[in-house]
């Protein structure tokens, strides 16, 4: 029995090959081979068939011209990409290190090595004067920023520069950064390549320390001291002694064993009555400087009067003092009146002597009238 498809198989295979006029159709059992000849084609099939012929031939003419056409560019087209290639490989050559690139390398790690074995490397005149003229302009910007740093210093204590030790330990530190100042431009004529770099850091070493002693001079100004900062940097001024000294605010001899105490031998001899200006000095009471001026009455002198009547005054030391010498005598902030205070923790030695004087004024009016009172009893 035969497949239940068969027959639709069959009618496959004959239509797929009846364009070729001739197809085969296998038998059963036997292996028959029956051969049919298709019928002619129509005119029809021949005239879609002519047609297709027509259009291939179009084509065929159209790539022959563009054949054409292509023979006659391909020649400057070759040329123009030659002229990348070499555009190309130039670009790729400057990437590439250059003989006179190999000689400068070679150069530098020659001067590099010959200072690293302290060997002085050539340096051109030029480049010499540039780093003279360097730390020429950094040894003017020292000296007047000492100035400028001397006046706030004397100031701050009551003092001026001229009569006042101050002036000479100024000259020495000038001095000392000028000769630091120096010993940096030999060394950056040694290393030619970092002029700028070793200035940069000169200066800054300076700057930042005396930016920070300065920090110092507006904290005694406004009667907020602090424990202060230490100036060790090389190359800079060392201010500390000065301060340090100052600061303490009392009348003990100090003295410095050995060399280099010389600040500390300089302010001993001021640093009870200078300290104690400078606690609370007044730079700028000039009232171009002051805003909000308003005088005091009667009634606030006599106010001032009680308040300072009412602060009670002892005698103590400060936890990181040495038991040496008397203790200091003043007033404990909690205990104080407000005005006294901006932080609540330091006294403003400014306001705490306004007050005072406020306080004074109110009892000399009180003498004042005590004088009247008796002059009229005697008269009468």
């Amino acid at each position: 029995m035969k497949h239940p498809h068969y027959a639709h198989l069959t009618e496959w295979v004959r239509n797929h090959y009846d364009r070729y006029g001739v197809y085969p159709i296998a038998g059963g059992k036997g292996g028959t081979t029956t051969t049919v000849v298709s019928e002619p084609k129509s005119a029809t099939q021949l005239a879609v068939e002519e047609r297709q012929l027509e259009v291939l031939d179009l084509q065929l003419i159209e790539l022959q011209r563009q054949n054409e056409a292509l023979a006659e560019v391909f020649p400057e087209q070759k040329e123009l990409l030659a002229l990348q290639i070499s555009s190309t490989t130039a670009l790729l050559s400057q990437l590439e290190e250059t003989p006179l690139q190999t000689q400068i390398r070679e150069t530098a790690e020659a001067n590099t090595l010959a200072f690293l074995k302290g060997e002085a490397p050539p340096i051109s005149p030029g480049r010499a004067a540039l780093i003279e003229q360097q730390f020429g302009a950094a040894e003017e910007q020292v000296s007047t920023d000492l100035e400028r740093f001397a006046g706030e210093l004397a100031s701050s204590r009551g003092l001026t520069v001229t009569d006042s030790p101050i002036l000479q330990e100024i000259l020495r530190q000038k001095q000392q950064a000028s000769t630091a100042l120096r010993g940096a431009e030999a060394q950056t004529k040694l290393g030619f390549g970092s002029a700028e770099e070793q200035a940069s850091i000169a200066i800054g070493q300076f700057q930042e320390n005396l930016r920070l002693a300065a920090a110092e001079n507006r904290a005694l100004i406004t009667g907020r001291t602090s424990s202060l900062l230490p100036f060790s940097r090389t190359g800079a001024p060392n201010i500390a002694p000065i301060l340090s000294v100052l600061e303490q605010g009392r009348g003990r001899s100090q003295r410095t064993s050995g060399g280099g105490g010389g600040a500390l031998d300089i302010f001993s001899a001021i640093a009870g009555p200078a300290a104690t200006v400078g606690a609370a000095a007044i730079i700028a009471s000039t009232a171009k400087v002051k805003k909000d001026i308003l005088p005091l009455n009667p009634d606030e002198y006599d106010a001032a009067l009680q308040r300072v009547k009412d602060t009670p005054i002892v005698r103590y030391r400060y936890k990181w003092e040495k038991d040496i010498g008397p203790p200091h005598i003043g007033p404990i902030l909690e205990l104080s009146p407000p005005e006294i205070s901006d932080d609540g923790v330091t006294v403003n030695m400014l306001d705490y002597a306004g007050l005072q004087h406020a306080a004074l004024k109110a009892v000399d009016r009180k003498v004042d009238r005590l004088k009247l009172a008796l002059e009229e009893k005697a008269s009468g």
